[in-house]
């Protein structure tokens, strides 16, 4: 709300709110992160700073300065950390998620999309459902990619642990003078390349 006229941020806020904030409640909603008093918001306020200054949820959760003074960072009072408190860059984890949480995120959107059908989408909605669909995309491709190269990973460990039995069990028979049927090989794969005098 930095920036805004507390007059016209009233106004603003009114038709979303219900009722015009006065200057002075404007004021102190906007001084909360430095002040002395610290301003709790509710979700319906949230809400109506998103519709009554056109911008995003998201906007309104954005961390303070990073710095408080020259050489002081900002942090955030935090229950579990009331001494030092918490880094207030956290914040932007916080709102963002980390990359399991932003997958969770997106096929939560997914399916809601999906429910709302395309006759309920804005435009912009319509926008985000498409990008939505190619995340996913993405992270299925990405999420088959590791599991192939984890299998072809496993497949090369397998078949050198093969071939060090063989070569082990085929030491053995020529050192010790065991029957060569002894020892039974494992069976070469056929995707093996095993080297020559292997």
């Amino acid at each position: 709300m930095a920036g805004v006229d507390p007059g016209g941020g009233g106004v603003a806020l009114e038709p979303y709110l219900g009722v015009r904030w006065s200057k002075a409640t404007f004021s102190q909603a906007e001084r909360s992160v430095a002040g002395r008093f610290i301003r709790n918001f509710t979700a319906d306020e949230i809400v109506a700073f998103a519709r009554g200054f056109e911008l995003p949820v998201t906007w309104f959760f954005m961390p303070p300065p990073p710095w408080a003074a020259p050489g002081l960072p900002s942090r955030l009072v935090a229950h579990d950390d009331p001494r030092f408190g918490q880094p207030v860059a956290m914040l932007v984890d916080l709102v963002f998620g980390d990359n399991s949480q932003q997958a969770l995120l997106t096929l939560r959107l997914d399916s809601f999309l999906d429910a709302l059908g395309p006759a309920g989408l804005t435009a912009a909605q319509g926008r985000i459902a498409s990008l939505v669909a190619h995340r996913v995309e993405a992270i299925v491709r990405e999420a088959f990619r590791d599991l192939e190269d984890w299998q072809r990973t496993l497949r090369a460990m397998a078949n050198q642990l093969g071939q060090l039995e063989r070569r082990s069990k085929r030491a053995v028979v020529s050192e010790m003078g065991v029957k060569p049927g002894a020892l039974p090989l494992p069976p070469q794969r056929s995707d093996e390349d095993e080297k020559p005098g292997a």
